[in-house]
């Protein structure tokens, strides 16, 4: 049996329906991996355990060093768009060790970023963030901050952690936040076979950079940018005339500064630049911040969230310099006996 059968077209409007069905379509695709967002993931209500410029360790650093008065939280989806983002402050600090936070994002794999202590002029930028690349190009310069006033100073502190939430998640999240800064420390003494009387003229940081990416892991061409910044100028004191007489510098932060990449011909690691009055003759000394060598830190680095202290041991005819160099969160477990040998060891003559 043959059958006939006539096919006829459709109809403009059948077509013109169709047709926005699929832009319909299509646009609400687009509009979900744009913002991140799969069909699967659903909200979430999570708790996140926030450490405040530490890790875990309750008594690491002073108050101040850890003092956070305002903190703002990023959740971002692995392709770098928002999820969410939740913001906080307190003039007087905000309390609880960890800091707890609520938060309502969407399951899956999320990137979360902390800024704590951000500078006013980066205020309404940091509110308007959609995406994580916008946040790592920021900059902050030492103009944003007063973290060297030993009492109003706070430090700025940022953070990257990765987690997955899963559609059932009821554990904390525990994240950190760590000093964008460095911290300097130095002691200076005489050694105990040098009977001249010394005095410290001056102290000042050089060839540091006056500004830093925000985020961290996201380095900066600060070749064209370094300062002559004089952190600290103590004047003129005395360390004194027997071999006990010690001098201690109040701490000093510093951004970081990754020497080596872009460098003009001139030597510009970052330096302790120091005068001393030795038997009323003055005495000039560029002694460096830098870390113990690896292949990974040839370079005279000063790294964020890590803590230098140098002991000046002044003789005869030379200094001696003691670094220990640490990560910021292990600085309770430094205890250096003064002037003792080390490896990690600098002499500069005079």
């Amino acid at each position: 049996m043959k059958i006939n059968k006539t096919i006829y077209p459709l109809g403009l409007k059948k077509l013109t329906a169709i047709f926005c069905l699929l832009l319909l379509f299509v646009a609400t695709a687009c509009e979900q991996q744009s913002a991140g967002v799969a069909t699967e993931e659903q909200t979430v209500d999570i708790n996140l355990n926030i450490f405040l410029g530490l890790k875990a360790v309750p008594d690491n650093g002073t108050e101040q060093e850890r003092k956070v008065t305002s903190l703002r939280v990023y959740a971002f989806h692995p392709n770098g768009y928002l999820d969410k983002m939740e913001y906080v402050e307190n003039a007087t600090g905000l309390t609880g060790n960890p800091y707890v936070m609520d938060m309502t994002i969407f399951s899956g794999q999320k990137i979360f970023c902390l800024v704590a202590n951000e500078p006013s002029r980066l205020t309404s930028v940091l509110s308007s963030i959609k995406n994580r690349w916008d946040l790592q190009a920021l900059t902050m310069q030492t103009s944003d901050f007063t973290f060297n006033d030993l009492v109003q100073g706070l430090l700025p502190m940022t953070s990257t952690t990765s987690a997955t939430i899963t559609s059932n998640h009821t554990a904390p999240v525990n994240l950190s936040l760590e000093r964008a800064v460095a911290k300097t420390e130095i002691k200076i003494i005489k050694d105990k076979d040098n009977p001249d009387v010394v005095k410290l003229k001056s102290i000042q940081v050089r060839n540091t950079p006056d500004k830093s990416r925000l985020m961290e892991n996201n380095l900066l061409d600060v070749s064209s940018s370094l300062v002559n910044f004089a952190a600290q100028d103590h004047g003129s004191v005395i360390v004194g005339s027997t071999p006990a007489d010690t001098l201690t510098l109040h701490p000093g932060y510093l951004f970081e500064h990754h020497t080596g990449v872009g460098d003009p011909a001139t030597l510009n690691s970052t330096v302790l630049h120091t005068v001393l009055n030795i038997k009323g003759t003055d005495m000039e000394y560029a002694i460096p911040l830098h870390t113990i060598a690896s292949d990974a830190q040839k370079h005279n680095n000063v790294l964020r969230n890590h803590y230098y202290r140098l002991i000046v041991t002044v003789g005869d005819g030379a200094l001696q310099v003691d670094y220990t160099i640490i990560d910021w969160d292990e600085e309770t477990t430094l205890d250096k006996e003064l002037g003792k040998k080390t490896t990690n060891q600098l002499r500069i003559n005079k």
